[in-house]
């Protein structure tokens, strides 16, 4: 827990003031000269996405300590192996399915997923705060996503398109993570603004009624790692770099 906590002191001392911790020094944002696939084949981490899937279930209401001491248990991963397995044990879980009966334990992972659930955290953050419990360099990129809530052809709006991602530092070089965008999309999601039409141009449907879909968890793997170019027709982050 990063907040500042009160002293459980009863005297009227004035506490002396206390330097901030200093920010973890990060190499400079600067591009891969290496595509995804030829640092990432993901047949040859198949048995880091096995042990990261067959995690213990109480996991989930235990500690972060707990979970990437788990995640890192193997001497032999390097960051790769790292940042894979927090990535697949995040994507794995389908946090808008999740129903608690009770409050989740304080500071868990659970919590932090109910948080997400409602709004009040997300996926950058979680990822953030794993890889550099990893010891894996890692920063939130803020900036704009084309979400379902984006139409074709309509203008950019900040504040309905604003998004977090994240950038990981392996081997040397700096790749995008976007966990959320891994983990679940949006179905059946209508505008009502849109007609289909056949080959020859005749209305192959009647107009289409709204509906803003139905959020569903499905693992989609092009948003780990995925390479600048592709990324950027999707995510416009607010700084350059």
């Amino acid at each position: 827990d990063s907040r500042p906590k009160t002293s459980g002191s009863t005297n009227n001392k004035t506490e002396p003031a206390q330097k901030k911790p200093a920010k973890p020094n990060v190499p400079p944002p600067v591009p891969p000269k290496r595509r995804k696939d030829e640092v990432f084949q993901i047949e040859k981490y198949k048995h880091v996405d096995d042990y990261a899937l067959n995690s213990p279930p109480n996991l989930l209401v235990g500690t972060f300590k707990e979970l990437i001491a788990y995640l890192t248990k193997d001497p032999s991963w390097d960051d790769m192996c790292k940042v894979r397995g927090i990535f697949r044990w995040v994507t794995s879980v389908d946090v808008y399915s999740l129903k608690t009966e009770s409050d989740p334990p304080t500071h868990s992972p659970l919590e932090y997923f109910i948080k997400i659930q409602k709004n009040m955290g997300n996926h950058a953050h979680l990822i953030s705060g794993l890889c550099q419990m990893a010891g894996v360099p890692c920063v939130i990129i803020s900036g704009m996503n084309k979400s379902a809530a984006y139409e074709v052809g309509s203008k950019c709006d900040r504040k309905m398109m604003g998004a977090q991602w994240n950038a990981v530092y392996i081997d040397g070089e700096w790749r995008f993570v976007d966990a959320f965008w891994a983990s679940a999309c949006v179905v059946g999601k209508k505008s009502g603004e849109w007609t289909l039409v056949d080959t020859d141009g005749n209305v192959a449907t009647e107009d289409e009624e709204t509906s803003e879909g139905e959020t569903q968890h499905r693992v989609n793997e092009f948003y780990f790692l995925p390479d600048a170019d592709k990324f950027i027709w999707t995510h416009f982050p607010d700084e350059k770099a």
